[in-house]
């Protein structure tokens, strides 16, 4: 099998190789997506990405159902944005620490150098900027 998205990288942008990269991100990287139409010989395969689904699902639905009927108090924060800090806590290692327990690293032959500008660092930053301001 060859490694599609090296050899997309390494040609020049055209709306068809933009076409076939989101095609394989959906293939390889979505959530839902990934667990019926993942590409063949893919190391993660349909039962290890259900369970990671059913992983999240139970970790969000444990999240929820501790903050029923409860109201958290942090002394510089309004209670709703002091829920929605606790919850993130809660719910944020749970997806790294499944994603440890199935990794496995790129092959060398597979590993695309990108020269990236500092057009992404600017991006970023504006991005960041843009979503702190807009937040009600």
């Amino acid at each position: 099998m060859t490694n599609l998205m090296r050899i997309y990288r390494s040609q020049e942008r055209t709306m068809k190789r933009f076409a076939e990269s989101s095609k394989w991100a959906l293939r390889r990287k979505h959530t839902w997506f990934s667990i019926v139409f993942h590409p063949p010989g893919d190391f993660m395969s349909s039962g290890k990405r259900l369970i990671l689904l059913l992983v999240l699902l139970l970790n969000s639905s444990v999240v929820c159902a501790l903050f029923v009927g409860t109201e958290q108090r942090i002394p510089f924060l309004n209670p709703s944005l002091a829920s929605s800090l606790v919850g993130f806590v809660f719910s944020y290692p749970v997806p790294f620490v499944m994603g440890m327990l199935f990794y496995n690293p790129m092959p060398p032959s597979f590993i695309v150098k990108i020269d990236r500008g500092s057009g992404d660092t600017f991006m970023s930053y504006l991005l960041l900027c843009f979503s702190l301001c807009s937040g009600e």
